[in-house]
């Protein structure tokens, strides 16, 4: 059982405001496809659904032929960015698209899941380009929270993104990143300074993992051969600061001997380094130049 709640274009207007900041992430104009608008049927927030029992919303009638780009804010609930949220983005379609044989209202659904991003610090994730225009479904969490909290859920009609131009807005009510990770056992932190010594905010730090310390052996070295390690990415905070906890980990040295490699970007600056874990919390500090 999954919690559903259906976003409102009224809504995310209300919410603009925080999410405007970053222009280099905005949307064209002309980057939306004409969507004929119709009625969206509301489901209450604290209803649960099942989507194998129940049926996808009837404003909906999935047009693959039609493309657009969509952004992603992410707010608090008092309508400030929330940065660092993991955000997925998929997509409902009619089986695969056969141009001689056309769907219909009454073809099944194919749901397609896009690349996960963590929101920046103004709420944003990065442009979703040439998207079908059909029912989207947005994913939320919470990295820093423990496993089991269940994502929140939103389903957004195409035809509400039309008035605000591909942005799509929505509401985290969970605990904020940057708090839940403090909380955790271990966590490791990337800062980022300038050369001034001074905390670079909403600098880009991606990193990946490039020594597995397992204890029933000798140390692991991954070796990713053709394939690219998984990378995660986040923002730092306005100390220059992105952390990344590990919430299932229960005492502070079982993760003693992990180490990452790290890279910071802004402004067309860049730094990288290891950090090898070492207690309950680690920091790498790097210096842009």
């Amino acid at each position: 059982m999954r919690k559903l709640m259906v976003f409102m274009a009224a809504m995310g207007i209300l919410f603009l405001s925080g999410c405007t900041d970053n222009t280099e992430s905005s949307i064209s104009k002309d980057s939306v496809s004409e969507i004929e608008s119709s009625a969206v049927q509301e489901v209450p927030p604290e209803e649960s659904i099942d989507l194998e029992e129940s049926p996808l919303p009837d404003a909906v009638v999935p047009d693959p032929l039609k493309k657009m780009d969509i952004q992603i804010c992410v707010v608090d609930q008092e309508g400030n960015p929330a940065p660092n949220i993991e955000t997925t983005l998929s997509y409902y379609l009619p089986t695969k698209y056969d141009p001689d044989d056309p769907p219909t209202d009454n073809s099944p659904i194919h749901y397609e899941m896009l690349y996960a991003h963590y929101t920046d610090q103004n709420g944003l994730t990065p442009v979703y380009s040439d998207i079908p225009a059909t029912l989207y479904e947005i994913r939320l969490s919470n990295h820093s929270l423990p496993h089991e909290e269940e994502p929140e859920i939103y389903y957004v009609p195409a035809e509400e993104l039309v008035q605000t131009k591909g942005l799509c807005t929505v509401t985290w009510h969970g605990e904020s990143y940057r708090s839940a990770s403090e909380q955790r056992t271990v966590a490791m932190a990337f800062r980022a300074l300038n050369e001034n010594g001074e905390p670079i905010v909403n600098a880009k730090v991606s990193f990946y993992s490039i020594r597995d310390k397992n204890p029933n052996s000798s140390d692991k070295y991954p070796d990713y051969g053709t394939e690219l390690p998984i990378i995660i990415t986040g923002w730092t905070d306005p100390d220059g600061r992105f952390y990344y906890a590990f919430p299932s980990a229960s005492d502070e040295h079982v993760r003693d001997g992990f180490s990452y490699h790290g890279i910071i970007e802004a402004g067309g600056k860049k730094a990288e380094g290891d950090i090898s874990l070492n207690g309950g919390y680690t920091e790498l500090v790097l210096t842009l130049k």
